[in-house]
């Protein structure tokens, strides 16, 4: 009893200081154990203080918060490797990583010369809560055996965009694991059909920076051009560009009516099937996504569309069709179908998780450079294939951007 509460003061104490460890690092087990004692007025305190930090900021910051909670970095030499071998089962979409054991860590416990460690695996840049993986603790050694086997439910080409984080921590009573090295390893030049274990040696933290290049999932989707018909003409028949003059008098952000009155026009259908693996951004390792849409150049109030949220998926369907008026092939041919999918928050405002742009991709809009004309190899295909087959519904999957400033964000 004494003992505790003389922990108990200490930690009251720390935070009265303003410790220069973040709150948000001392995880809930230290509260409720705090509070075992006769006074529970620490487990308010904390739960209170540890509420306000965390409301500051975003759901990614949560997540955030929550994968590094009460881990130290650099206390110890990093010393000994690991050894693993890695498998991928094609028939049921399963990467496998078999822990068999390591050698020669770093004691924590120095005079006896011992440490409580376990192994812990991501699969980067994913490092919410959902997506760790962790062995048992081996008590008192430095040479633990493990022998067991972490998995994955991923597919190929995802698991292709993805770096294996393998770390060894040392499990500490109350709740503060220190780090005893890792391994980081690209996953698109290994052959996972003979990777059989390899001892691999432990190196300092050193996480890779999150590059443009993150792989934030897939989208599903169907479009349709769908041609007028007026006294025998559709615009099928319309391949020549519009003259300088003529593209200066159309105002596309200011049409009253989004029906197809203007002689040759028609309608652009855009159906929003689903996406898959998108990133989760909340404590819980899930998200809200939805997808807005415009057509470019026209980014007002009226040209602005969306489907509704589906709570709680990393592989939302929504079925969504929406529709735009009065275009032609031509003038398509000088737009940009963008889509961006976006995680709901009733709070702050909406995370962002990817999209796509489907456009010709020249950089130019009837004549003038834009930055929105950048589509990629694989949304510029999309997109001329609708305009080839005017009436018929072109199908696509595509692979969201992790940003939207440049081409194919990068």
């Amino acid at each position: 009893m004494g003992k505790d509460t003389a922990e108990r003061e200490s930690y009251i104490d720390s935070v009265s200081r303003g410790s220069q460890r973040s709150l948000a690092e001392n995880s809930e087990r230290n509260y409720i154990r705090y509070a075992s004692t006769s006074d529970t007025s620490t487990l308010t305190l904390g739960r209170k203080l540890q509420r306000s930090q965390l409301m500051k900021g975003s759901s990614t910051s949560l997540t955030s918060l929550y994968s590094e909670a009460g881990e130290h970095y650099g206390k110890f030499p990093i010393t000994g490797d690991i050894q693993f071998g890695l498998s991928y089962n094609y028939k049921i979409g399963i990467f496998e990583i078999k822990v068999i054991n390591c050698r020669d860590l770093a004691p924590i416990d120095t005079k006896k010369n011992k440490s409580d460690p376990y192994v812990k695996t991501y699969l980067l840049p994913d490092k919410t809560k959902n997506g760790k993986r962790k062995t048992k603790v081996k008590r008192g050694t430095i040479n633990p055996m493990f022998e067991e086997a972490i998995r994955y439910t991923i597919s190929q080409s995802e698991l292709q965009t993805r770096t294996l984080n393998v770390s060894v921590w040392n499990r500490d009573a109350f709740g503060r694991n220190t780090f005893l090295g890792e391994v980081l390893m690209p996953l698109d030049t290994v052959s996972l059909d003979s990777y059989k274990p390899t001892w691999h040696p432990l190196c300092n933290k050193a996480p890779p920076a999150e590059t443009s290049l993150s792989y934030k999932g897939d989208i599903i989707l169907a479009l349709r051009f769908e041609p007028a018909a007026i006294d025998g003409r559709d615009d099928t028949a319309e391949e020549t560009p519009p003259s300088p003059d003529k593209q200066k008098k159309k105002k596309l952000g200011k049409r009253k009516s989004n029906s197809p009155t203007k002689k040759s026009a028609g309608w652009l259908h855009v159906n929003i099937k689903e996406a898959k693996n998108l990133m989760a951004v909340r404590m819980n390792g899930s998200s809200n996504p939805f997808v807005k849409c415009y057509l470019e150049p026209d980014r007002s109030k009226q040209g602005k569309r969306k489907t509704n949220v589906v709570k709680n998926n990393l592989n939302p369907s929504w079925q969504y069709q929406l529709s735009y008026g009065n275009v032609t092939l031509k003038s398509l041919k000088e737009r940009c179908l963008e889509l961006t999918v976006w995680d709901y928050d009733t709070i702050g405002s909406n995370d962002f998780l990817g999209g796509i742009r489907l456009g010709m991709g020249t950089g130019l809009s009837f004549g003038k450079e834009v930055d929105w004309m950048d589509s990629t190899a694989d949304e510029i295909r999309a997109w001329e294939t609708m305009l080839k087959t005017p009436g018929e519904w072109t199908e696509a999957t595509l692979t969201l951007r992790p940003n939207m400033n440049t081409k194919g964000g990068t």
